[in-house]
């Protein structure tokens, strides 16, 4: 750990994971002090179903098996694959915390440059592209500097799916929209995981990295046909028309 020489590994670590249990303490003040405006509880539908959201979910969920598969295992990627030592991948995770909180302040200006579905998809491609350049390494400081491009945009399309799916469904239909989100999310994410640690133990990291990068190319593309069609999408005014129908009935 660098602090003394009589602190142990396993102390290293117990003050890691107390140190990071007092960050997430010091979370509770702020939290407590949030207010938020109450949301009218919906009289028939608590979950919504609408075209929009039969388009919105399996894209999602492709994007989800990228989101799940390459970043649990990253930890083994840096330490079995690469043979890195752990004070290195520690650098490389704190660089990339960095770069997530970069890459979700950048996404406003993404999405208003190129609009919400387009921004997104943009995202998910540059993301097909560094996980490709990902699988062909072999240094220590490309893989890393690929890893640390990867998480930052890996976190640049959260913001903007979010606010797609809650801008496409009533306000008393969010929590119900928003519960089936991270349904969708969870489920892929369960099977990705699953899938690629299997896959990694039998065929190695680069064909899982390829497989991720086609997966994301794949959900981006799912993105544009499913949701940017100006022919399929549903217009504001058309979605205001529906959410006052389904108040009104």
């Amino acid at each position: 750990m660098g602090l003394s020489p009589a602190i142990t590994s396993l102390q290293g670590k117990q003050m890691a994971l107390v140190i990071g249990c007092g960050i997430v303490a010091l979370g509770l003040f702020p939290l407590s002090r949030l207010r938020f405006t109450p949301i009218p509880v919906a009289d028939k539908k608590l979950y919504p179903r609408s075209p929009f959201l039969r388009r919105f979910f399996p894209a999602l969920a492709l994007w989800s098996l990228v989101t799940g598969s390459f970043s649990p295992l990253a930890n083994v990627y840096f330490s079995q694959h690469l043979r890195m030592p752990l004070e290195r991948i520690g650098t490389i995770f704190s660089f990339s915390s960095l770069l997530q909180v970069l890459g979700v302040l950048a996404a406003p200006f993404l999405f208003r440059k190129v609009g919400l579905v387009f921004g997104i998809a943009s995202a998910q491609f540059a993301t097909a592209v560094v996980l490709g350049f990902l699988a062909i390494v072999s240094g220590a400081i490309p893989a890393a500097l690929f890893y640390i491009g990867f998480t930052g945009l890996l976190w640049m399309s959260e913001p903007g799916l979010f606010s797609l799916l809650m801008s496409r469904v009533a306000p008393a239909e969010q929590p119900g929209a928003s519960a089936l989100n991270f349904l969708v999310i969870s489920l892929a994410q369960t099977f990705a995981v699953a899938a690629s640690g299997a896959a990694v133990g039998r065929f190695g990291f680069g064909v899982v990295l390829i497989a991720n990068a086609a997966l994301a190319l794949a959900a981006a593309l799912a993105f544009c046909v499913l949701l940017g069609n100006r022919a399929s999408a549903v217009s504001d005014s058309e979605w205001a028309a529906a959410t006052l129908k389904s108040r009104i009935f």
